[in-house]
């Protein structure tokens, strides 16, 4: 059994393994057995004992895109946010996918981990062509690739709330948009969990990722300057099929 604390808080993500746990008997059960439903804390109990497979795998999916990790620990940290960035705009998109009441159900199980946004830009955009309308929601990805970036990277919530609209709110506000949900992101996860696995994993995974040929990714430190963010975003994109 592999559980959402441990995978968050060790090297899992970079092996190449699937853990499986037959929880969903543990969740029918808490559902209807009449004495196990009054015990309230026993479904929160049961959602840390999950691991989101589907992040986890676009994870080690990544790995064999990106290219080689950078050695200096401010380029690492920047090279790892980004990679979080990418995997965690995923599951926007496939909570996007699912749609509501589905997306919100599974979000509360602990089977994905974004719970869904509450205007799905695409369907704002009903009136132009299927084409335009697969660039409007690409355009709309990336700027919650941008917006979650400068989030795990710390910066102030106005200040990536700016940033994101004076970037992608050109000609509809899907930078808005996507800067309001990259924030309703675990703050807990973005202020202690990741730093905490950065510093308590970064040196291993920096050698874990520079075993291939080829010069490593090294991404600005001015956030003004995201032409390599919005590169590689668009072959990640383009390879998950979105």
């Amino acid at each position: 059994m592999n559980s959402s604390p441990r995978s968050l808080g060790s090297l899992a993500l970079l092996e190449p393994i699937i853990e499986y746990s037959p929880i969903s008997a543990e969740y029918i059960w808490a559902a209807t057995d009449p004495r196990q439903r009054q015990n309230k804390a026993y479904l929160s109990q049961l959602r840390s004992l999950i691991s989101n497979l589907f992040h986890e795998q676009n994870h080690r999916i990544l790995w064999h895109l990106l290219p080689n990790a950078p050695k200096k620990p401010g380029a690492m940290r920047r090279y790892l946010n980004f990679a979080e960035s990418l995997v965690i705009t995923l599951d926007m998109a496939l909570s996007d996918e699912i749609d509501y009441p589905l997306n919100s159900l599974f979000h509360l199980c602990g089977v994905t981990y974004d719970r869904g946004a509450t205007v799905h830009p695409l369907r704002e955009s009903l009136k132009h062509a299927e084409s335009t309308r697969k660039r409007i929601y690409r355009n709309y990805l990336q700027a919650c690739v941008y917006s979650t970036y400068l989030y795990l990277e710390l910066y102030e919530p106005k200040d990536i709330l700016r940033a994101t609209q004076t970037r992608f709110n050109a000609h509809e506000p899907i930078g808005t948009l996507a800067a309001e949900r990259s924030l309703l992101l675990d703050s807990e996860f973005v202020k202690k969990t990741n730093p905490f696995w950065q510093s308590k994993n970064g040196r291993q995974a920096s050698l874990r990722l520079q075993q291939r040929p080829g010069e490593p990714l090294e991404l600005s430190d001015d956030p003004e300057n995201p032409y390599l963010l919005y590169l590689w975003a668009e072959k990640w994109f383009e390879q998950m099929g979105l």
